[in-house]
């Protein structure tokens, strides 16, 4: 294990923990926030600025990380990807029922932008995807699914894992742990999908 790099790791988890945040208005908030210093351990201070919301835009908009990222959704694109796959008889249910887990959604605004662009989305209609539609569509109104509304339980940061471990004791889940004869049989490309699909 290198040390080193976690001890650097913790650092950046400490900053982005206490200094980023999610912006409603990407835009207008890079130009206006107010600088603020972070004291590192060796008691040197660093500047953080613009950057306590760029991290944070890029889980909205990920082509910022690199054209790479390009076909990537963004967190609230995922969402709504997910929701248009469901049944149309649940659909009402899930817009109600929107919650988020994991470290990453303790971010100050998450739940706001999150609301913000769920709820601001552009319809589609059958031929369209979300790779496919005007570049600028974001600013209409959906009229096409009702109000979403997103939930933050206390317990967030730690949910996945609360959950995982519940998936993990119940006993009709026991068939599908990965023996690990069946992992040198099959190999890491095909296990996966032998197990989940």
């Amino acid at each position: 294990m290198n040390y080193s790099s976690l001890y650097y790791h913790k650092i950046c988890t400490d900053i982005k923990e206490k200094l980023c945040a999610v912006s409603l208005n990407y835009d207008v908030d890079r130009n206006t926030i107010q600088e603020r210093e972070y004291m590192l351990p060796d008691r040197k201070t660093i500047t953080i600025s613009n950057e306590a919301f760029m991290c944070t835009e890029a889980l909205f908009n990920p082509s910022m990380v690199g054209k790479h990222q390009e076909k990537t959704l963004g967190v609230h694109q995922a969402v709504l990807h997910v929701y248009n796959k469901c049944d149309d008889h649940i659909k009402k249910l899930l817009a109600k029922n929107i919650v988020l887990s994991g470290g990453s959604t303790m971010f100050e605004g998450m739940k706001n932008r999150l609301s913000k662009e769920l709820n601001a989305a552009p319809a589609l209609n059958n031929t369209q995807t979300l790779f496919n539609r005007a570049p600028n569509a974001s600013a209409a109104v959906n009229t096409n699914h009702p109000t979403m509304k997103v939930k933050d339980p206390s317990e967030r940061k730690f949910s996945c894992w609360i959950g995982g471990s519940i998936l993990a004791s119940l006993p009709t889940f026991q068939q599908l742990w990965i023996q690990r004869a069946e992992y040198e049989e099959r190999g890491p490309k095909n296990i996966v999908f032998s197990k989940c699909f």
